[in-house]
């Protein structure tokens, strides 16, 4: 998917677009390049509640549901480049068994983004905010023009025993073009 703009006229969120927007982690993102959006690559836009009409008919019917909750799918081989903003941006996930039906008793579920590439986005590769239980396994991020990687409350207050891990991951600051190669 590439080259993915804002809508002005229809809601507040559509303003901020992503090639794969993501609003319910259970489905499996494999094997996917997004580029050339005006600010995401991927968004996995998990709220507490499903918004919009579905999210009003389930409301209606008494369906309580908590996308939010909900455990990650297989998520593996996505690559992100050239975005306005992030390559992969996640908020407000704390994945626990079953917890797309809104359980009284949370049983964590580890969520792990599995051999993610992203490079030449125009803030991060990966911006995550208040997440518990998420990590990242196989990164390679290059070229960023703010950072690699920012998280913001990981494993808060609430999260008993939680725990975030990157493993096997590369991180590139800044490459050279051959303009930018010194004269040796």
């Amino acid at each position: 998917v590439s080259v993915v703009r804002p809508i002005w006229s229809l809601l507040i969120v559509d303003q901020s677009p992503a090639c794969f927007w993501i609003v319910n982690p259970t489905n499996d993102i494999y094997g996917n390049v997004a580029a050339g959006s005006s600010h995401y690559g991927f968004w996995f836009r998990a709220l507490p509640e499903p918004d919009g009409v579905s999210g009003g008919m389930a409301r209606d019917a008494g369906q309580l549901r908590c996308p939010n909750w909900s455990e990650l799918g297989y998520v593996a081989d996505n690559v992100a480049h050239s975005t306005g903003r992030h390559g992969l941006k996640v908020s407000n996930f704390f994945p626990v068994k079953g917890g797309y039906y809104c359980p009284e008793e949370a049983e964590p579920a580890p969520a792990t983004f599995h051999n993610f590439t992203s490079f030449k986005n125009r803030h991060m590769g990966i911006w995550g905010e208040f997440l518990v239980d998420v990590s990242f396994d196989t990164l390679h991020l290059a070229d960023h023009v703010k950072s690699g990687i920012e998280f913001k409350f990981m494993n808060g207050r609430d999260a008993k025993f939680a725990t975030t891990v990157i493993r096997d991951a590369l991180f590139v600051g800044r490459m050279l073009d051959e303009i930018d190669t010194p004269e040796s």
